[in-house]
């Protein structure tokens, strides 16, 4: 119901605001705003209907046809969001937020190589507000497709960045231990849960997953313990 609420309230005044637009850009603005507030609570359908209408005003409005491209996709209809977030593309070629979710969508869809292309054309902004967030998508990327080496270079970089990236840290661990580098898995889970308080399901298990690898029965029981202690319904107690 809230949702519903919102969507209204938030229709009720981009519908005030069409109104006193005075040009396309402006309007274009005003739907594809509106669409994206749409997208967000799951109403695709009025999304895209709002985001062609966005397009209407203006053709070449690409936030618009980057909307339609995410929308389709949460609809399960690959083929028409390629479609839109390649229209998005030849518009705005080095748009960051556009080939971002290209390589989200490329990755998603099996076709990795193509996916670094973007994420690192939405890199190359120096104003690109969060860069960090395209690095995690391409490691995270690369991981899927079991390329370690690329992943870790990645996940690294983060950190270079934002030391106390916990996420990163958290994939970096997890690397260590499929390539078999306990030491340095352990390192990271252990910066992470002295940070952490209390520390989540998914920690604790990782380092129960390592402290299993290394042969340490004592600790490995105890963040066993504490996670089925903290955590009882959990996916990673039972």
């Amino acid at each position: 119901m809230k949702k519903i609420l919102l969507a209204l309230s938030i229709a009720a005044l981009a519908l005030t605001q069409s109104v006193h637009a005075e040009n396309a850009d402006e309007r274009a603005s005003i739907r594809t705003n509106l669409a994206t507030e749409y997208y967000k609570i799951g109403q695709y359908a009025i999304a895209i209907d709002e985001a062609k209408k966005a397009i209407s005003a203006n053709s070449k409005y690409f936030q618009a046809y980057n909307l339609l491209g995410l929308s389709y996709w949460a609809l399960k209809d690959n083929v028409t969001a390629e479609g839109y977030f390649k229209q998005a593309v030849d518009i705005a070629p080095t748009d960051s937020d556009v080939n971002h979710n290209y390589g989200n969508f490329l990755c998603a869809a099996g076709n990795p190589t193509a996916a670094m292309v973007r994420f690192n054309t939405a890199l190359q902004n120096t104003l690109y507000a969060t860069p960090e967030n395209t690095m995690q998508a391409a490691g995270i990327c690369a991981e899927k497709n079991n390329d370690l080496v690329t992943a870790k270079e990645w996940f690294q970089r983060i950190i270079a960045r934002r030391p106390d990236n916990l996420s990163a840290k958290f994939h970096l661990s997890n690397l260590s231990i499929k390539s078999a580098d306990l030491p340095e898995a352990k390192r990271l889970f252990l910066e992470m849960y002295k940070t952490m308080r209390p520390a989540p399901a998914e920690l604790l298990w990782l380092g129960v997953k390592i402290e299993h690898g290394i042969g340490n029965k004592v600790a490995e029981n105890r963040y066993a313990s504490e996670l089925k202690t903290n955590f009882p319904d959990s996916l990673e107690a039972t």
